[in-house]
């Protein structure tokens, strides 16, 4: 190399820039209308509003209604609202006079964002991201996660390309992207899926301890099978299995759409598409974007044609669209409307429940199929990460290093190299 001359290293590209340049983003993916059977139910849950708040909350002659006009009336007046505008939210078949006393103060948390919403609207001042997410998002949306982990800012590990695709030269910078950090996640509690791994002869020690898995996970230390066992960058310190079932992207407001946190977003789902499938799991997983107080959804999943993996995207088009053709167009609730900002609760909690529920028995059902595929079956596990050297990201300029969504699992101090020339520069001058 001529003198003078400095090398240079090309960084990764970060999750974010896939994400605002489609011509990245369609290294990655596919969209789709229509839900595979097996899904729909659970797809129909989530997305199920209808009748799910107690209508004594709103009738007047109620003893509910009487006591909230005393102690509440604003709170009396944002529920009136919401059944004005969408009356098939309440009903008085879950009438029942506990159910109407638990979720009060969980309704007041909903009308606190609302109201804070309405203020912030109000001062006409530059609010960022973290503003809305502080003081509206997570308002909604911790409350309404009761049985299941609500996790936020959860680095998540990228998955390697599908082995049928070559990746080009200029595709190879995109490929190389490690991490990204959704805004909001939701996972199965550790306790509801223990078993999986706790004792010494669980599906967790009894894949991992065969032949076959060691020579799949082989290579680099950070992609064994303590790290293919979990969508996260970063393990837990006890080896275990960890499932997400949903991801949250919020935006700011001056984002010019929402397709830039829609492409992030989903590409946290494929990450965790990507490893359910490795475990045998079949299941779909949500994906909520938050954006100058609107909220789209969108289910995401993947189907195995011939060997060949695909990972694929559906738009929820909102419930008024039952019985007519599929939508690919986006549903947005607008959280000034005090019954699009319940129904945004609801489907927190909705996915909270399903979470809770089916999904984990979808969990259990595909890791005892993997155990039988790979103990009986002689199907040697495969992995979702990338551990072959033609996917490691090249090391980062110290300049770089503040883009956590690009650093890899191991620690960030490994990816410095100081240049030779340099350090002898700065000792001479000492």
């Amino acid at each position: 190399m001529p003198n003078g001359q400095r090398a240079t290293t090309t960084r990764s590209i970060s999750a974010s820039e896939i994400a605002r340049n489609v011509k990245h983003f369609e290294t990655c993916k596919s969209r789709s209308t229509d839900i595979p059977g097996d899904f729909k139910n659970d797809v129909s849950f989530v997305f199920d509003f209808e009748g799910k708040l107690p209508l004594c909350l709103v009738d007047k002659t109620s003893r509910f209604s009487k006591r909230l006009r005393k102690l509440a009336p604003a709170l009396l007046r944002f529920l009136r609202k919401a059944y004005c505008e969408t009356p098939s939210l309440f009903s008085d078949t879950v009438a029942d006079d506990s159910l109407c006393d638990n979720i009060l103060p969980e309704l007041g948390t909903v009308f606190l964002a609302w109201s804070q919403l309405e203020q912030m609207r109000k001062t006409n001042e530059k609010w960022s991201e973290a503003d809305y997410a502080a003081n509206v998002y997570n308002v909604i949306r911790s409350p309404a996660v009761r049985e299941s982990a609500y996790r936020t800012q959860c680095s998540v590990h990228l998955p390697q390309h599908l082995p049928r695709l070559k990746p080009t030269l200029s595709s190879l910078r995109v490929l190389k992207t490690r991490t990204l950090v959704p805004d909001g996640a939701i996972f199965v509690r550790a306790t509801a899926v223990r078993h999986l791994s706790s004792a010494m002869n669980s599906a967790y020690c009894r894949i991992k301890a065969h032949a076959s898995t060691a020579k799949a996970c082989k290579g680099q230390p950070e992609y064994a099978f303590r790290y293919q066992a979990t969508p996260c960058a970063q393990p837990q310190q006890t080896p275990c299995f960890e499932f997400a079932s949903s991801f949250w992207e919020d935006k700011k407001p001056s984002c010019l759409s929402l397709e830039h946190a829609y492409r992030q977003n989903r590409m946290a789902c494929t990450a965790s598409l990507r490893h359910l499938n490795s475990l045998h799991i079949k299941a779909p997983v949500f994906g909520l974007v938050f954006a100058d107080g609107k909220v789209k959804a969108h289910t995401d999943w993947c189907s195995e044609e011939d060997g060949n993996l695909s990972v694929f995207s559906a738009a929820y088009p909102g419930a008024e669209t039952t019985g007519k053709p599929v939508s690919s167009e986006f549903f947005e609730w607008n959280l000034d409307k005090p019954a699009d900002i319940l129904s945004v609760f609801l489907l927190v909690r909705n996915l909270d429940s399903w979470t809770a529920s089916s999904f984990r028995e979808r969990v259990d059902e595909g890791v005892e199929a993997l155990v039988k595929s790979v103990l009986k079956d002689k199907k040697p596990y495969v992995p979702w990460k990338c551990g072959d050297s033609t996917c490691e990201a090249k090391k980062l300029r110290t300049s770089s290093l503040s883009n956590i969504e690009n650093t890899p699992p191991s620690s960030a101090a490994t990816a410095i190299s100081v240049p030779k020339r340099r350090a002898a520069r700065a000792k001479a001058k000492n």
